[in-house]
């Protein structure tokens, strides 16, 4: 063994570390390589050099079978050998520290070899995988970036931060000259200290760099940190920053609560927050789970409980249920373990540990007699019989599990669809302008796989359901339950009537149907349901809002969407979740606005001005939406638009409108305001589009497509390619759909509007006394809440939304917005429960002992007009918004029981509030955990559904109406929206 020029030696076999799995599999994202010549030793295979640069240092990395060669390079020049000396003892500190070589690797190989058959094939192809102790904030910093991501772009991601946040350390020269035979320097940048990250100009200079959402993540991370612990630096020598020193100090608490300190960061989820607790805070039992994992405890555990390994539905639960059980398998060293059979499932890795080929040089592999693994039965390159060598891989599951596992190799990708459309948010109409096709595709980590060598096993999976489709409609028949042509053929023929002058699509007759089947036409006709969901028993007991619908109008919509990257109506659930087409770099989206039909310029409205906003205001009070009788409208108040659409953050170019070009009159109306999602495991920056709405007189003008497309254009300009809008209608295609409830208040009054009638059997005297509210609070403590609440009501927010699938992520300044700014006019009495221009009522529940805040809700007002009614001009609603209890965080099993009797009580005072605020009806939806206290609490169903949409985003169906998914009924939605 020689040891190169320059370097020291650490003996250190291969079994113990192999650099080239462990500094490639995604845990680290600084280190480069370069190719470098074979050592002297002819026996030995060719080597790679891998750099690292830290705050004060570049370390550099060579390997041989049996050792580890080390040395470093420092920005003050050569050094005296005593200096020398020392400084590398630091770097084997360092090394030691790094590669956490304390820990016999071999042994933990051993213990997970006779626990589990599976490793023990795998463990020969891929030994000296070891956890990583990284620094938490360059960690943090770098999973964040992983959001919906692959290793190679989030390698280009880091190292773009590095360059322009960090000033260049030192320079030095690559091992071996390039091809053209020249030696290239290369700059090494320490990683930024948040500092450096939390100007608020950082996010538009990340965007333009092609971070898209993720940029605001980052800064906003930073941010945060920043404003809570300071910028000194702990230690002059290393500048180690406060902010950094105390990310640092989660390794000393347990896991559960240095998880709860991750998830309150932007951009951080569940499966991030346990890649950081793994990576770099010493919580070596962590598993995160992402699709890889899933595919795995699938494929080679029996892991049942999550269906088809087709459809992942990774809820909070499921996740639980994975972690646990493969944890279990594994034991204390679990998330070590679950490093190696991941690197095993990544598609880069699918040769590692073979034979070198005899042409080129390749990074120092362990050969081996292959075996199968999972990234072997993940490869579409490998035959159904490689595949399944059950004789080489002996795999602990059921027959059904098996069959899961055989039916992965069956594509279902949309990779086609993907090609054909449009990159704008809510572009309903097709364009001849092709400047905004999109390109490129991020396979690892993401699920957007390229299908282009797999397309006779695509034909042949379509002719499969083919088949399956027309014996599914052959048992339909004969059943009663497929859609009579009929009634078709009548849809299509209104859409035909309807789209002259419309400049509708016209939708085809397979279109027709898919929509038909999905409002289950057929239960309606036999009476098992109305064509709203409800069952023909809750039917004529209310008369209940919902959203104008007129069924071919909807269905000759999904026309459009056909264009765009959202899942089109009979679509197979996806593999896994992430976005349909990459965000835009900023520079590819149209600059320039879009044309308008003559006579119509476009404006930016200025909220800030009162003028404008009353003219908004006017808008949609005489034009928005009503029910299909036409008996009742919102209406919208100056001071709720002022709370709805100013959130922090806000952007006023997303507040568009058109007006009249001879008279400047407001006649069109489209907005959006940022919001950052989690759905499921993943986070991201979106936009909640809304209050779309265009004069009456002008709805042949096609003002909506033009919205829509303006809307998207200047949202894509902020580099986000995401969206979430709710629609009463049908549109391909629903992540959920919640349905309305209400409850009578002031029954009388709603029933002389005809909001709700009397049943049958029942008297109005006999129906006010079931519907009277209690006059007194019942929870001790409960008060309104106050500017001294605000961060335990952040705090407890963050922590119970973690209950459900879908759910905003709110910053101090957004929860103070939300549930503080819109108090009303607070120099004015407060007897009745409601000041003037009061938009939200949010109370707290303050333990009289402790003085501990261990619950709140909130609800806001909406009023409708009453439109022909002699007697009534305006309907006084008030809609449920968000709400918590610290109950839901107690240990037993009986904890949901007692979160619904807690909730129970907590909205039953909201009740009385609202009662007291001389509200008439209290509306909810069937989202969260809303479902344990509407029927008790004496809230009726209604007619009305709202659907969710996610634009340019996939992810199954989230539990609203009915359980979904292992979910209970409503726990997949947690996005109120306004």
């Amino acid at each position: 063994m020689t040891i190169p020029t320059g370097f020291r030696c650490l003996r250190l076999p291969l079994a113990q570390l192999s650099l080239s799995a462990v500094l490639k599999c995604g845990q680290s994202f600084r280190w480069t390589s370069y190719p470098i010549a074979s050592v002297d030793d002819s026996s030995e295979p060719s080597v790679y050099e891998y750099r690292f640069c830290l705050r004060d240092r570049v370390v550099c990395l060579r390997q041989s079978a049996e050792a580890l060669f080390y040395r470093s390079v420092f920005p003050d020049g050569p050094l005296d050998p005593a200096q020398v000396d020392v400084r590398e003892d630091e770097t084997l500190v360092w090394l030691q520290d790094y590669f956490q070589l304390d820990i016999d690797l071999v042994r933990l190989y051993d213990e997970w070899s006779e626990r589990d058959p599976v490793f023990r094939n795998v463990r020969s192809r891929f030994p000296g995988i070891r956890m990583l102790r990284q620094d938490p904030w360059e960690n943090l910093v770098s999973f964040i970036c992983s959001s919906n991501n692959n290793i190679a772009r989030i390698t280009k991601m880091v190292h773009a931060l590095c360059k322009h946040y960090s000033p260049p350390l030192l320079t030095l020269d690559a091992p071996i000259p390039d091809s053209d035979c020249v030696v290239k320097d290369v700059d090494y940048h320490p990683f930024p200290p948040p500092s450096a990250l939390a100007p608020p100009e950082v996010a538009t200079k990340l965007r333009a760099l092609g971070f898209g959402y993720r940029a605001d993540f980052i800064q906003r991370t930073a941010k945060m940190l920043v404003e809570k612990h300071g910028t000194t630096a702990m230690d002059s020598k290393a500048v180690i920053e406060v902010p950094e020193k105390w990310l640092m100090t989660l390794r000393d608490l347990n896991t559960s609560k240095a998880r709860e300190e991750l998830l309150n960061f932007v951009g951080v989820g569940r499966k991030v927050a346990d890649c950081i607790l793994l990576m770099s805070l010493d919580k070596k039992e962590v598993i995160p789970v992402d699709t890889h994992v899933h595919q795995i405890a699938a494929k080679y555990y029996g892991f049942r409980s999550l269906g088809s390994s087709k459809k992942v539905n990774m809820t909070p639960k499921l996740y639980d249920e994975i972690n646990s059980k493969l944890a279990d398998n594994w034991g204390e060293y679990a998330g070590w373990a679950h490093s190696v059979l991941f690197t095993s499932d990544l598609k880069k890795f699918s040769s590692y540990g073979m034979p070198a080929s005899p042409s080129g040089s390749t990074e120092i592999t362990p050969t081996s007699t292959p075996r199968a693994t999972p990234s072997q039965s993940a490869s579409k390159k490998r035959t159904r019989t490689e595949l399944l060598d059950t004789d080489k891989l002996p795999v602990i599951m059921d027959s059904a599990s098996q069959r899961n596992a055989s039916n992965l190799i069956e594509d279902t990708s949309l990779a086609e669809r993907v090609k054909r459309r449009r990159g704008e948010i809510i572009d309903t109409t097709q364009d001849t302008d092709h400047e905004n096709n999109s390109s490129g595709s991020e396979a690892e980590h993401t699920g957007r796989m390229d299908n282009s060598q797999d397309a006779p096993q695509a034909s042949s999976s379509k002719r499969k359901r083919k088949k399956k489709s027309k014996a599914a409609k052959i048992l339909d028949s004969l059943r009663g339950n497929e859609i009579p042509q009929s009634i078709v053929d009548h849809v299509v023929s209104e859409s035909k009537a309807a789209e002259q002058g419309s400049g509708m699509r016209l939708a085809d007759a397979e279109a027709v149907r898919q929509a038909l089947d999905h409002l289950k036409l057929m239960d309606a006709i036999k009476g098992k349901m109305s064509i709203t969901g409800r069952s023909k028993n809750a039917l004529g007991e209310h008369k209940v809002w919902s959203y104008p619908s007129s069924l071919f109008h909807a269905i000759m919509g999904s026309k459009f969407w056909a264009t765009q990257p959202v899942p089109q109506l009979g679509d197979q659930p996806p593999a896994e979740d992430g976005y349909i087409e990459p965000t835009k770099v900023i520079n590819e989206v149209r600059q320039e606005p879009y044309p308008l039909p003559k006579d119509f310029e476009w404006s930016i409205l200025e909220l800030n001005d009162p003028k404008q906003i009353k003219e908004v205001y006017d808008l949609l009070s005489l034009n928005y939406v009503e029910d299909d009788e036409a008996a009742f409208r919102f209406k919208y108040s100056a001071e709720f638009l002022e709370w709805a659409l100013k959130p922090p953050g806000y952007r006023k170019e997303w507040h568009i409108g058109v007006r009249v070009s001879s008279n400047k009159k407001l006649v069109a109306f489209i907005s959006g305001v940022p919001i950052t999602l989690r759905v499921r495991q993943n986070v991201f920056l979106a936009s909640e589009i809304n209050y779309l709405c265009i004069h009456k007189k002008l709805r042949s003008k096609r003002l909506t497509p033009v919205l829509i497309k303006e809307v998207t254009r200047q949202v894509n300009l902020c580099g986000i390619a995401q969206a979430i809008y709710t629609v009463g209608l049908l549109l391909p295609t629903p992540v959920a759909t919640c349905r309305y409830f209400h409850r009578l208040i002031n029954v009388p009054k709603l029933i002389d509007i005809k909001f709700a009638y009397v049943p049958r059997n029942m008297t109005l005297a006999r129906m006010i006394r079931i519907y009277k509210v209690e006059s007194k609070i019942t929870l001790p403590g409960l008060r309104e809440i106050e500017e001294k609440d605000i961060p335990e009501v952040a705090d407890l927010f963050a922590r119970y939304m973690q209950r459900f699938d879908m759910v905003p992520l709110m910053t101090i300044d957004e929860v103070r917005h939300q549930f503080l700014s819109g108090k009303g006019d607070l120099d004015q009495p407060f007897e009745t429960h409601r000041r003037p221009k009061q938009v939200v009522w949010t109370y707290v529940v303050e333990d009289p002992e402790t003085h501990r805040m261990t619950d709140f809700f909130s609800f806001y007002s909406l009023p409708s007009t009453v439109i022909n009614s002699p007697k009534y001009d305006v309907v006084e609603a008030c809609y449920l918004f968000y709400y918590a209890s610290d109950v839901a965080f107690a240990d037993g099993e009986d904890m949901e029981v007692k979160l619904k009797k807690r909730l129970t009580q907590l909205i039953g005072d909201a009740l009385i509030i609202a009662n007291q605020a001389k509200f008439d009806v209290f509306n909810a939806v069937s989202l969260m955990d809303n479902m344990n206290f509407l029927e008790d609490l004496k809230f009726g169903a209604g007619d009305g559904l709202l659907n969710f949409y996610l634009y340019n985003w996939r992810t199954p169906t989230l539990a609203g109406i009915t359980p979904t998914g292992g979910a209970d009924a409503g726990r997949g939605v947690g996005v109120v929206m306004l």
